[in-house]
């Protein structure tokens, strides 16, 4: 989350309790400004969760509005969702674009498997 919407905000603090409370209340108000609108996006009912393609998922950052994860574990979480929702062709297109950009996320290689078939 941050104030950009393109890549994660880390606040900068030392080990002095005033320093933590300071870089938490920075990251506090970040979220009010920024992270509930988001979220409220990304959790509705008309989230682009369900509705991004397989075609999609090069530009999902976009599609997602910043929501952001790396290729592999979003087509893992895609793959799940469009199973759950009995979507299966595309539920195997997610898994298979994951397989394609599994990188050293090997251990997710059995389940992008077995939901590409």
């Amino acid at each position: 989350l941050s104030e950009g919407g393109t890549t994660d905000r880390w606040w900068s603090h030392d080990s002095s309790e005033e320093s933590m409370d300071s870089a938490a209340a920075a990251a506090a108000e970040v979220y009010v400004r920024f992270g509930r609108q988001l979220f409220e996006i990304v959790g509705g009912p008309d989230s682009p969760l369900f509705s991004i393609t397989p075609d999609q998922m090069p530009q999902f950052h976009d599609v997602l509005r910043g929501f952001g994860s790396t290729d592999v574990r979003m087509a893992l979480v895609l793959a799940r969702l469009r199973t759950a929702e009995g979507r299966s062709a595309e539920a195997r297109a997610f898994a298979n674009f994951g397989l394609l950009h599994l990188g050293r996320a090997v251990a997710l290689r059995a389940e992008l498997e077995k939901l590409s078939q």
